[in-house]
């Protein structure tokens, strides 16, 4: 099950109402309203200049709810502007609330199955931990057919929270949709990988990839 999928699924039927709710609750207080939007947009910006920067959490259920705070932020602006007095801004807000909330919603309901093909390559295929601090994850590349593969550590003082430091396509037919057994030496700095057939115990591709620390 795709478990990045369903957490996107989620996000976008709740991060409306859930914004709808908030702005409700502060409809008389322009001020507070203002400074909640403001700081739901700096986080947003936040949380994805984070993420370029290969930093991300240990459950890709809480990157996808992450991902999806500009959704969050940008419901919440319309209906901060829907629940004004003024026409003017009323107006934009419900024009704006129906340019998001419908391809929103058709995308997670109607084209549910379309999302979850769009973002199979953003949630592990596979993953492991290969010591104490190295998790290796590996997503699936349709075309060409192979894998992205990646290691991520862990951060010592905040467990929640792993870096990327390295990332590598292999664009192999063979390993597509298949499961690799991944060994780490961090002293040769170099990811073994292999794919063995386990009925009959063969490995049938293995590959030696160094690794360059970032």
């Amino acid at each position: 099950m795709n478990t990045f999928w369903l957490a996107l699924l989620s996000a976008c039927w709740t991060y409306p109402i859930l914004s709808g709710i908030l702005m409700f609750l502060f409809r008389r207080k322009a001020k507070t309203g203002k400074t909640i939007l403001a700081i739901l947009a700096i986080f947003s910006v936040l949380v994805w200049v984070v993420r370029l920067g290969g930093l991300s959490t240990t459950s890709t259920v809480v990157d996808a709810w992450l991902g999806m705070t500009p959704l969050f932020f940008i419901c919440s602006l319309f209906w901060w502007l829907a629940f004004r007095n003024i026409k003017i801004q009323k107006t934009l807000g419900i024009i704006g609330l129906v340019v998001v909330l419908l391809p929103n919603y058709i995308a997670s309901t109607i084209g549910a199955l379309a999302l979850g093909e769009a973002t199979a390559h953003y949630s592990p295929y596979d993953e492991q931990h290969l010591n104490e601090s190295v998790i290796y994850k590996d997503f699936i590349i349709r075309k060409p057919s192979g894998k992205r593969i990646e290691l991520h550590r862990k951060i010592k003082w905040m467990p929640l929270l792993e870096r990327r430091f390295f990332s590598k396509k292999l664009n192999e037919s063979r390993i597509y949709q298949q499961s690799l057994d991944a060994t780490f030496d961090e002293s040769k700095s170099e990811l073994y990988l292999q794919l063995t057939i386990p009925h009959i115990d063969s490995v049938v591709w293995k590959k030696t990839i160094p690794i360059q620390i970032k």
